[in-house]
């Protein structure tokens, strides 16, 4: 290995462990440190969606589980009515940070 891809690599590593971003790394390839960041932003919108969801009153008698990978948000469970159905997805997506909601909700057997 020649002088300049070790000072490359030493660098790349030091801006990795300062939690700055490499300009040596792949842009693709996501760091421990990037990693942490996205699993930190999605239980963050995980917590915000949930709280805004049992805050409605309309969505009373729902249940509904929430999880966020990359932040889209999927939504399972069940809803009293396709309009609690339609309500969870409308507040789900206006959360800051949501980019898609996925729902796979159905309605509740009486």
């Amino acid at each position: 290995m020649n002088n300049q891809k070790i000072i490359a690599a030493l660098l790349s590593l030091s801006a990795v462990a300062f939690g700055l971003p490499s300009a040596f790394a792949a842009e693709d390839s996501a760091t421990p440190i990037a990693q942490a960041g996205v699993a930190a932003t999605d239980a963050a919108i995980n917590g915000k969606v949930s709280a805004v969801l049992m805050s409605d009153p309309s969505l009373t008698g729902s249940k509904i589980r929430v999880n966020t990978t990359h932040r889209v948000v999927s939504l399972q469970g069940t809803v009293e009515a396709e309009a609690a159905g339609l309500r969870a997805i409308e507040l789900a997506s206006s959360v800051e940070g949501v980019e898609r909601v996925v729902s796979v909700l159905s309605l509740a057997t009486r």
